[in-house]
């Protein structure tokens, strides 16, 4: 499959594809998605959320080929972009406090 060149496509459901060539952009949607390919080569833009408006679902990508082979000295599993855009932004996960540290700070507040 091609996207081609000024085409902007939006992926709005699950696709499973031989292979992805995006010379156009592609563009996740507010979804929870998933995206498979043996191979995804990109040469306009792959985008998942941006700057402004991080995404804040679950995109996933599998690269399903099960080549050993390298190809072009790139290994035999990637997403090569070749004079285009690979943009995802998400959210930063938040870190929940470890048993430990939260029982270190309840024993440092405590004042007799």
């Amino acid at each position: 499959m091609t996207i081609p060149l000024n085409q902007r496509v939006v992926l709005d459901t699950d696709v499973k594809v031989k292979n992805l060539t995006v010379l156009g952009t592609l563009e996740f949607a507010r979804n929870d998605l998933m995206l498979e390919s043996d191979f995804i080569a990109v040469r306009g833009a792959l985008r998942i959320g941006d700057a402004i408006n991080p995404f804040k679902q679950r995109a996933t990508i599998t690269l399903t080929s099960d080549v050993t082979e390298s190809a072009m000295n790139m290994g035999s599993r990637g997403i090569p972009v070749m004079g285009g855009r690979l943009e995802v932004y998400g959210v930063v996960p938040i870190a929940l406090p470890t048993a430990a540290a939260v029982l270190k700070f309840q024993l440092c507040s405590v004042t007799g």
